[in-house]
């Protein structure tokens, strides 16, 4: 098993992920943040997004999936691509048999 679908896997087990449905919005500006610029900016960002009421549970889940990408070391660019990827990820069920 190869680092990407280690990681997909370990996304798709989370139970708040899951369940959560991500504003499409959301997942491509923080992928996009994560890909220029690193965890750190996208960090900040979605911190700033988590005060906001309406989006604050989901940059909170959101978060923890860009921890989870960025233990993974994996280049930027596909780090990024994961994450605005990441409502299809929680489809993906070929991916675990």
């Amino acid at each position: 098993m190869d680092r990407i679908e280690k990681l997909v896997r370990e996304i798709k087990k989370d139970r708040n992920v899951s369940k959560e449905n991500f504003s499409g919005r959301l997942i491509n500006t923080t992928g996009e943040i994560y890909e220029k610029y690193g965890y750190g900016a996208t960090k900040l960002y979605l911190i700033d997004k988590i005060k906001d009421k309406k989006r604050s549970y989901e940059a909170k889940i959101l978060l923890r999936v860009v921890e989870k990408v960025e233990d993974a070391r994996l280049p930027s660019s596909l780090g990024g691509f994961i994450i605005r990827k990441l409502n299809a990820v929680k489809k993906s069920e070929e991916m675990l048999k």
